[in-house]
């Protein structure tokens, strides 16, 4: 084929045909390029990480989660643990480290690769690498050999960077005695507190001052939009006297349930002894059904004809009417139904929801009225507004003394009498450890724990006021147990260990984000969907 190509060079078939291949070759290269492009959810450096990378990640993931938790993750169980969110930028870091790994030219050799894959106890027979168990692992996991030693030089890459990365860490006998400390040192605080109640008497608005207040405030004292709504509601009590449950249903049942409740109780209770309960949960469940019909019919014949009031006075249903409410307050009876509130703030003027499902049974939503946002005015919300203005300036006078007794008191003068003088509550912690994670009549604050580390007799006050459960607090160093230098001795090395470990992923973690914040500044990072939409 080459020698024909290369006799017939110059003749204007050969021309032809050349064409026709790169026009074939641009167009399909070219689509194969854009289709990568279209399907991916993010680009590093000119490379794509596809919609497929992404969910083969998460499976992945979410496999590890299920061997873990047992069972299914519930969707507000991923949502709350950023499971989406977790995968896309691992699989962005790993990306990012492999393309810093080419560019400091860190590659891995065969043998090196062979020794790691040789090395997985999963493909090994008594202890020594046995290639049969191997090739069945690749063909069990659908995965070729070449895919498999792949993924593994792209591993052994990256940790070869992130080895050399973390060997920029280093641990102190200074930074391990402080560890030593921490762990069991003592301390005893005396606590100034000026609760914000305390400055209220202080705060006395004119009109001026509320009407200041309101112009400047106008978006946080918005009212949200306000609907009122009628409903009919098709409860599975109304319908459960009009089902039936024989003594048979009843016994079926209880023998399903039976090994279960065994298991939980250690034996199962008698059938007597469960069945008046058993008869109740099913005529329930079976009333739930029937009220699901009824309320179905209901909507269709309400959606079609547009005559709520008329079918429910036809029917006899009762037509409840809340009064006007936000979409974060819905009235008690529709807090448990599903998507109420959703499905509510969505209709239009006489537009009726979808049937709705609470535990309790079903429901048909009528829009009754509709009040826009709106920022109210002095003369409606006068009380409000009055309100916020004296806890904000409250909290500021509070805030204002609260420093002002801190910094005379770092300047030498006696901390008690000032802090009598203003009214602020003096108690002591008693000690208590540093590892306790909240100091005593305070709280938990990793503002204020970092704050604890230096205080002495030397610079006994803490560097700020705090604010906690509504007063603003002042910490002053008032003893410490001591220390025993043989037990720091015994545990050194040790605890250089765990803080090296610490102090690598930390330098690990910073070095990888900065080199990420990097890369976006210069476009070479970019992130094209969202992991909440995928």
């Amino acid at each position: 084929m080459l020698q024909f190509m290369r006799k017939h060079a110059r003749s204007w078939i050969m021309k032809v045909l050349l064409g026709l291949i790169i026009v074939v070759f641009v167009f399909y290269f070219g689509s194969l390029r854009w289709s990568r492009e279209a399907e991916s959810v993010a680009e590093v450096d000119g490379k794509y990480i596809t919609s497929a990378d992404y969910r083969r990640e998460l499976q992945n993931t979410l496999d590890m989660y299920r061997q873990t938790f047992g069972g299914n993750i519930p969707d507000e169980m991923m949502k709350n643990l950023k499971i989406k969110e977790r995968v896309l930028d691992n699989i962005i870091n790993q990306a990012v480290l492999v393309n810093i790994a080419e560019r400091m030219n860190i590659n891995v050799s065969d043998e090196e690769v062979q020794r790691y894959i040789s090395a997985y106890p999963a493909f090994q027979r008594n202890g020594v690498f046995d290639e049969r168990l191997y090739q069945q692992a690749l063909k069990y996991n659908r995965i070729s050999a070449e895919d498999f030693e792949a993924a593994q030089r792209k591993g052994l890459r990256i940790t070869k960077l992130e080895r050399m990365i973390r060997e920029g860490a280093k641990v102190s006998d200074q930074e391990a005695f402080e560890a030593y400390r921490i762990q069991n040192e003592r301390v005893n605080l005396e606590i100034f507190k000026l609760p914000v109640q305390n400055c209220r008497k202080e705060v006395r608005p004119t009109e001026k001052d509320l009407e200041t207040y309101l112009a400047e405030n106008a978006e946080t004292l918005r009212i949200p939009e306000q609907v009122q709504v009628r409903y009919l509601a098709f409860l599975a009590e109304d319908y459960a006297g009009k089902v039936q449950v024989s003594i048979d249903e009843v016994k079926s049942h209880y023998e399903r349930l039976k090994e279960g409740m065994a298991r939980s109780r250690g034996s199962a209770p008698p059938l007597a002894q469960v069945r008046d309960k058993i008869a109740r949960e099913l005529r329930m469940a079976r009333a739930m059904t029937v009220a699901a019909d009824e309320a179905k019919k209901a909507h269709d014949v309400i959606y079609q004809e547009e005559n709520f009031e008329e079918y429910a006075k036809k029917k006899g249903f009762a037509v409840h009417t809340t009064g006007f409410f936000t979409g974060g307050n819905l009235p008690e009876e529709l807090r448990q139904v599903k998507n109420a509130a959703e499905e509510t703030f969505t209709l239009k003027d006489n537009d009726i929801s979808p049937v709705l499902s609470g535990p309790r049974g079903h429901y048909v939503i009528k829009l009754a009225a509709r009040k826009p946002s709106y920022v109210p005015g002095l003369s409606e919300a006068r009380a409000q507004i009055e309100e916020k203005y004296t806890g904000d300036r409250a909290r500021s006078l509070c805030q204002k003394t609260a420093q002002e007794v801190l910094e005379l008191a770092r300047k030498g003068e006696d901390s008690r009498p000032l802090a009598r003088a203003k009214g602020m509550e003096i108690s002591e912690t008693g000690f208590f450890a540093l590892t306790a994670g909240a100091v005593p009549k305070v709280g938990a604050s990793k503002e204020i724990y970092e704050t604890l580390l230096p205080l002495s007799e030397k610079s006994p006050f803490a560097d700020r006021v705090f604010f906690s459960d509504g007063s603003f607090v002042i910490l002053k160093f008032k003893g410490r147990t001591g220390l025993d230098p043989k037990g720091f001795e015994s545990r050194k090395a040790q605890l250089r260990e765990q803080l090296l470990q610490m102090k690598q992923n930390g330098y690990f973690q910073a070095w990888l984000n900065e080199q990420k914040e990097l890369m976006t500044k210069e476009g070479k990072i970019t992130i094209k969907k969202e992991a909440g939409n995928l």
